[in-house]
């Protein structure tokens, strides 16, 4: 069995500049001072990682490379394009205030060899990733390495320009965190944006949901522009 060892990784790979996966701006690893653990009398803080940087510490090159050729070499530009699609009008119905997952704990294996021929995943879960004080990440819950966030998490409401943001609590539906199903707002000076959120309406059970049935009627059969 071939071994290598391959130390803590202190920065975000700089590679993340051909294939942006969430990865910090400023490419420099962000040290989390609100989640902390103690295990076997042990105890160890965490950095934080983007998608693109788990991936990659994991060799999943295939992965990357798809991201790449799918999205990145798009002319179309869907993963950094921020503008309206060309409409008059958008209509967002969506659920929120269920808990939704929008990050996770992860450590280091102590070894990745299984066999001869198989190994391990480099890094696993942390289950005993605990929340630390208040105040870092209100209105979170972290849960067996999960962070999701809940209808108490704070969130940047945003309007058309940067003078018109405020902050309210809310979470996803479930599947698709808040900020992104509220992204469109973004959108008010470019066409005409009206959204209606459906408290506990989840991803895919709203398409059976009567509110959501009794909005798209009555918007699709609306007289004049609305």
């Amino acid at each position: 069995v071939n071994i290598r060892w391959i130390p803590p990784e202190m920065a975000s790979n700089s590679d993340a500049e051909t294939c942006q996966l969430a990865e910090p701006t400023n490419n420099q690893s962000r040290r989390i001072g609100t989640l902390s653990c103690k295990q076997d009398k042990a105890s160890w803080e965490y950095d934080s990682c983007s998608g693109f940087g788990i991936l990659k510490k994991e060799e999943h090159d295939a992965i990357l490379t798809n991201v790449s050729d799918i999205y990145d070499k798009d002319p179309l530009n869907p993963r950094d394009h921020y503008e309206a699609p060309p409409v008059k009008r958008v209509k967002a119905i969506y659920g929120i205030n269920l808990e939704t997952e929008v990050g996770a704990v992860y450590k280091r294996r102590r070894a990745i060899a299984v066999s001869k021929n198989k190994v391990r995943s480099m890094h696993k879960l942390d289950l005993y990733a605990k929340l630390g004080p208040a105040g870092g990440l209100d209105g979170f819950e972290l849960e067996k390495g999960v962070l999701m966030e809940t209808r108490d998490t704070p969130q940047m409401i945003d309007g058309p320009t940067k003078f018109t943001s405020s902050v309210m609590r809310r979470s996803g539906d479930g599947t698709v965190p808040y900020y992104s199903l509220q992204f469109c707002r973004t959108w008010e000076r470019q066409c005409v944006v009206s959204i209606s959120e459906l408290d506990g309406a989840e991803h895919r059970a709203i398409l059976a949901d009567k509110r959501f049935h009794k909005i798209l009627t009555e918007y699709v059969t609306m007289e004049g522009d609305g």
